[in-house]
Formats: C-alpha cells, structure tokens, sequence
C-alpha cells in the first residue's frame, strides 16, 4: 500500500500536471495531450523485415503488439503467418518477379481475403529508391496494382515517399494525376519519415493527412538526421522519440499502421535506431517497440521549448491489490538543468 507521504506526493505532481498543460499554447497542448495516451492498440505496429533466413521473428510475437509486416517486395516470411501480410510492388525492376508472384502463390492470399492492402512503389522521387517521376508511376500503377483493387478489393496505399522536401509534392502531384486517371484510385498515404524531432514528425503526418484526406500508414520511420548536420539521437533521445510518436499514432484513428525502421541485423541507418541486434537478438527498444518493456528514461532536468522540468523516475510499491498505475508528470522547473534536444514539453510516464 502507498505510504501517506507518496500518496501525497502524487495528488502534488497530478496538480503540477494539469496548471503546466494548462499553461501551453493551444496547438502544443493538444499535441500534448494526444501523446498523454499510453499505447495500447494491438494491430497498428507492424515489422519491415528483411534479415537472412536463420534470424528468428520470435522475439516479436512475446507480446500481442505486432499486427502485420511488409518485406518490400511481393515475398511473405515464412515464419509470419499469424501477421497480415502486405505486399509491396518497390519499382520497376521488380515487375516481372511482381507479375509472377500475383498470377501463381499470392492469388489464393488475394482470393481468401488474406492479403487486403497493398502498398505502391518505394521512395520514387530519391534517386537512390525506385527513382519514378509521376509520369512514370502512373500506367504502371494502372497496369499492375489498380486491377488488384478491381478483382480482389484489395485497398491500394501510395508510393512511399521519404521526407525530403520533395516528398510531399511527389505524393501531390501522383494523387492529383491519379484524380485525372479514368478509373484510378487510391485508399490510404504511404510515407516514411526521418528526423530527430517528436513534434516535427507529428506535424508533418498531420499535414499530409488535413492535406490529402485519407488515411496514414507510416511504413518507415526512426531518429536519424539525413541532413547535413548529422546530429544523430543518442539511445535515450531514441527511447523518448519512439515513445512520443508511437504513442501518437496509436492515440490517432487515421493513422492506421505504422512500422519502425528497423527489424534489421544490417540496419543502415544509426545502431541506436536497432530492433535487432547483429546477431538477431531483440535489443531494448525493439522491447520498448513491442510494449514488452516500458521506455527508459533516466531522472535528470530537462530543457524544453515550453520551460525548465524536473523529471523523476519513482519507484513505489503499487497499491495492494489494485493494479499498477501510470500516470505522467511534470515535477518541477528547475535552474539548473542538462539539454535533451526535442523534448518539446511532453510528460513521461511513471511507475506506481
């Protein structure tokens, strides 16, 4: 049982909590009080996997959390037959091996209603991915993926774009010729997204959504500076981005799935991005991803754009026999502090 010191202690930081949410601009605070939610929805999270034949998906399946997974390309994995599969046409190399799989062991998953969403080309406007211009996308998308749609029902996602600055006016420009299409048609936005700030990938998503008017699948998405500046996320920064934007999505109907980059043994992108160690093991965030383990945040003072917080991590018996309790918190401002860059004024949970 809570101690009458600790349960006071907790009415106080509940207080603090509400006059420090109170205090934030409008726009932040509904940003804020989206990421309040804990995520708890089973069916968003999915895997990009793409790892040799002997590295296990097991670890992921010790919680309910994965719903499904993509292998950027029309090839399932083996070992995921109780995750929805979606298959991805990734770009014009790939046609003929594309044109096999739909007509021969993909049908009957087409046929039973096992496979329901497919996604579209990968990157097309980086020279480095599948490298299309909207000219180019178009009849192949109505020659190889708009017929899935008419046959089988399946919902059609969009080239994936990444988050250059060029992203958004490719997935524009493909909607509005796609629009002037005779008989084309799309379901849902596919885009990936890379950077280090919560809020930044937050407003970003929402634009393509109040934009676009359909729903989001974030099939790639981590903490990694692409720009020049090279200013890569430590673990903990990686923790808490994780944890504002994940959190985010699950508290937010349009986004319908999302999946972290990544599953990887050979991750080209920063280690501390990781679900899997070199030698297939789950690291800790991929823990965190799965909801197996809770976020690690260490106690210190952080600065952000909204004011100076103490935060601290408590642990204390939980209340006998009720169930543990999570709650989040400012403690209180402080003088003296270290810099987390983009924390942005969100609030982290705490054990009871």
């Amino acid at each position: 049982m809570l101690s009458t010191l600790s349960h006071l202690l907790a009415v106080s930081l509940l207080l603090f909590e509400a006059l420090a949410v109170r205090a934030l601009p409008n726009e932040a605070r509904n940003l804020h009080e989206r990421a309040l939610h804990n995520v708890t929805a089973q069916n968003k999270a999915g895997l990009g996997w793409n790892n040799p034949p002997d590295i296990s998906m097991r670890p992921f399946f010790r919680t309910s959390k994965i719903g499904w997974h993509y292998t950027w390309s029309s090839w399932p994995n083996g070992q995921a037959s109780n995750l929805d599969f979606v298959p991805l046409l990734w770009g014009p190399e790939d046609i003929d091996t594309w044109t096999t799989a739909v007509t021969t062991r993909l049908k009957p998953m087409f046929q039973s209603k096992a496979i329901t969403s497919v996604l579209g080309f990968n990157e097309p406007q980086e020279v480095g991915q599948s490298n299309m211009t909207v000219a180019e996308a178009l009849p192949l998308w109505m020659e190889h993926l708009q017929p899935l749609k008419t046959q089988y029902g399946v919902r059609l996602g969009t080239p994936a774009t990444s988050s250059a600055p060029s992203g958004k006016n490719w997935t524009s420009d493909f909607l509005a010729a796609c629009r002037n299409q005779t008989g084309c048609s799309v379901d849902f936005v596919a885009l990936h997204y890379y950077g280090t700030n919560a809020t930044t990938m937050i407003n970003y998503i929402t634009d393509f959504h109040e934009t676009f008017q359909l729903p989001i699948w974030v099939t790639e998405w981590a903490c990694q500076d692409f720009t020049p500046e090279d200013e890569q996320c430590d673990q903990e920064h990686t923790s808490l981005y994780m944890n504002i934007t994940q959190t985010f999505m699950e508290s937010t109907d349009w986004v319908e799935r999302y999946s972290w980059f990544g599953a990887l043994v050979d991750n080209p992108v920063t280690p501390t991005n990781d679900l899997l160690t070199n030698s297939g093991n789950i690291t800790a965030l991929g823990q965190q991803y799965i909801q197996e383990t809770p976020e690690q945040i260490a106690e210190g003072e952080y600065f952000s754009p909204f004011g100076i917080i103490h935060f601290i991590s408590l642990s204390c018996p939980r209340p006998s026999p009720g169930p543990r309790i999570d709650t989040n918190i400012i403690l209180r401002t402080h003088p003296h502090r270290r810099h987390l860059p983009h924390l942005n004024g969100y609030l982290y949970r705490v054990k009871w």
